[in-house]
């Protein structure tokens, strides 16, 4: 897994085939929503921070149910 810095908002990114997921850090109030309905099982809270790995496959469930709009998609090769 990568981390960025931009701005001073930490982002974490996840690629794969598909897509790159961004979990802004600063935003996310760690709720475990996302974490709860990925049904890759792809989304997991780890060291006070959200993150997903490999399993992604882009279907931005996590996106809908995230009540801050902490988590962005982005196409890969995109940046963030």
């Amino acid at each position: 897994m990568a981390q960025a810095e931009g701005g001073g908002v930490h982002l974490t990114h996840m690629k794969n085939v598909f897509s790159k997921i961004a979990i802004d850090q600063e935003i996310c109030m760690h709720c475990g929503a996302c974490v709860g309905t990925c049904p890759q099982n792809a989304m997991f809270l780890h060291d006070l921070s959200v993150a997903a790995d490999k399993n992604c496959n882009g279907c931005r469930l996590c996106i809908k149910v995230c009540p801050v709009g902490a988590i962005e998609l982005h196409a890969k090769g995109a940046k963030a």
